[in-house]
C-alpha cells in the first residue's frame, strides 16, 4: 500500500515536468489518463506545422501622376489643349528637350506664385527653405554652455498651398545645402523657424528669393509663353493638328498646374524641381 501511493506520487511529479515541457492539461489529467488528449511538442529536427501568415494590410498608395514638369507653354489653336516644352535626363544623364499637350479639366487646381517679401510671412506657416543646418556650443552662464542654432545660406523659402519640392535637391559645392521642411516660429526681418522641434535663427543670402503659392481660380489665367509647374496623367484625347510630327507626342489631362513666377525660372525653379 505505501509502495502504491509511492509510485502514484512520483507519477504525479513526473506528469507536472511533462506538461511544463510541452503536455497540455493538468497534472491529474495526465496522470489520470482523462478523456482528453493531450498532443506533445514535436522532437528536434522533425517537421514543424507552419503557421498561417497574416498578409500585410493594403495602404492606399499615394496619387501617383504620369508626369511631373515645368516648362513654357502655348496654346494648341482651335482647341483647349496646350503644348509644353520641358526639359528631362535621359539614361545617359543629359537633359534633352521634350514636348507634350495638356488639357486643363474642370477639377484641375490652379496655383500662382508670387514673389513676396520675407517680412510678409506669417507666424505658424509651414514654410521649405533651401539652406544648411548650423549648431555651436557657446559660452552662456559660467558651466551652462549655450547652443547657437542657425539656418545659414540660406538662398530660398517657399510657403503657401500645393507646395511640393524635389527634397533630394543639394547644392553640389555643399551637400548639407538642401531643402527643410520648417515651420515659421518667429516673423519679422530676422524669423526664426522651428524644425524637429528646435528653434533656428534663419540667415539668408543677400539674394535670398521669398515665394508664397497661392490657389488661384481656373485656367482662363493661361497665357503664351508662360512658365507653369504641372502635374499630368496620361490622356487617350488628343489635338489633331494635322502635323506628323505632333502624332508622336505625349498627351495628358491636368491635375495641377502652377503657374510659375517668370523672373525665378533660372535661380529659385531649378532648386525646386526636377
Amino acid at each position: 500500500m505505501i509502495r502504491a501511493r509511492y509510485l502514484a506520487g512520483l507519477l504525479g511529479a513526473f506528469s507536472v515536468t511533462l506538461c511544463g515541457v510541452g503536455w497540455r492539461g493538468t497534472a491529474g489529467e495526465v496522470a489520470g489518463g482523462g478523456g482528453r488528449r493531450f498532443a506533445a511538442e514535436a522532437p528536434k529536427g522533425a517537421p514543424q506545422a507552419k503557421k498561417a501568415e497574416k498578409k500585410p494590410e493594403k495602404k492606399a498608395a499615394p496619387e501617383r501622376h504620369d508626369l511631373e514638369t515645368w516648362g513654357a507653354i502655348k496654346p494648341v489653336k482651335g482647341t483647349e489643349f496646350w503644348e509644353i516644352r520641358y526639359a528631362q535626363t535621359d539614361e545617359r544623364g543629359r537633359r534633352v528637350a521634350k514636348h507634350a499637350f495638356f488639357k486643363p479639366a474642370a477639377d484641375t487646381e490652379i496655383y500662382t506664385d508670387r514673389a513676396v517679401a520675407i517680412t510678409d510671412l506669417k507666424e505658424g506657416e509651414t514654410v521649405w527653405l533651401f539652406g544648411k543646418r548650423f549648431e555651436q556650443e557657446i559660452p552662456a552662464i559660467p558651466g551652462m554652455p549655450g547652443v547657437d542654432r542657425q539656418m545659414k545660406n540660406v538662398a530660398a523659402m517657399v510657403t503657401g498651398e500645393g507646395v511640393k519640392v524635389s527634397s533630394a535637391r543639394t547644392d553640389p559645392k555643399d551637400p548639407g545645402i538642401r531643402w527643410f521642411e520648417t515651420k515659421l516660429s518667429k516673423a519679422g526681418p530676422a524669423p526664426y523657424v522651428t524644425y524637429d522641434g528646435v528653434e533656428y535663427k534663419v540667415v539668408a543670402l543677400r539674394d535670398l528669393r521669398v515665394v508664397r503659392r497661392e490657389k488661384s481660380g481656373d485656367a482662363g489665367k493661361l497665357k503664351n509663353n508662360m512658365y507653369v509647374a504641372v502635374c499630368l496623367a496620361k490622356s487617350e484625347e488628343r489635338p489633331n493638328t494635322g502635323k506628323s510630327a505632333d502624332a508622336k507626342k505625349d498627351s495628358f489631362v491636368a491635375k495641377t498646374v502652377v503657374i510659375l513666377d517668370a523672373k525665378l525660372t533660372s535661380t529659385l525653379y531649378p532648386l525646386m524641381m526636377d
